[in-house]
C-alpha cells in the first residue's frame, strides 16, 4: 500500500495516496490483531498440551490404583471366605464335641444308674442265699 501511495503521489493524486495510507493502516492494525490472536492461540495450545500431559498421568496414577485396591478388594473377599469356612468348619467342630460331651454324660449317667440299680439288687441276692 505505501508504493501504491508514493506512485499516487507522484501522479498527483493526493486523495488517492491518502485512501492508500488510511487502507495500509486498517491493515496493520488487523496484521496486529491477527498477530496476537496467534501468539495467543500458540500459548492456549501449550496450555492444553500441558493440561493434556497431566491428565494422562492422572489417568495412569488413578488406573494403578483401582488395580491395587481391585487386588486387595480380591484378597479380602478371599480371607471372609477362608474365614467363613473355618468358622463353619469350627462350628461343626464345636458341634461334635457338644455331642461328643453329651453322649459321654449320657452314658456316664446310664452306667452310674445302672451300678446303683446293681447296688440296690446285689443286697437281695445275698439276702436269698
Amino acid at each position: 500500500m505505501q508504493r501504491y501511495a508514493v506512485k499516487a503521489l507522484e501522479a498527483g493524486n493526493e486523495d488517492d495516496a491518502r485512501k492508500f495510507l488510511q487502507r495500509k493502516a486498517e491493515l496493520s492494525e488487523r496484521v496486529t490483531d491477527k498477530e496476537t490472536a496467534v501468539e495467543l492461540a500458540a500459548t492456549n495450545t501449550q496450555q492444553m498440551r500441558q493440561m493434556h500431559d497431566k491428565l494422562e498421568s492422572d489417568i495412569g496414577e488413578l488406573e494403578s490404583r483401582r488395580q491395587e485396591l481391585k487386588g486387595k478388594a480380591t484378597v479380602a473377599k478371599t480371607q471372609q471366605r477362608m474365614n467363613d469356612f473355618a468358622s463353619s468348619v469350627g462350628g461343626q467342630a464345636n458341634a461334635s464335641r457338644h455331642s461328643m460331651r453329651w453322649r459321654r454324660k449320657s452314658t456316664s449317667n446310664w452306667m452310674n444308674r445302672q451300678r446303683w440299680l446293681n447296688s440296690i439288687k446285689a443286697p437281695r441276692r445275698a439276702s436269698r442265699t
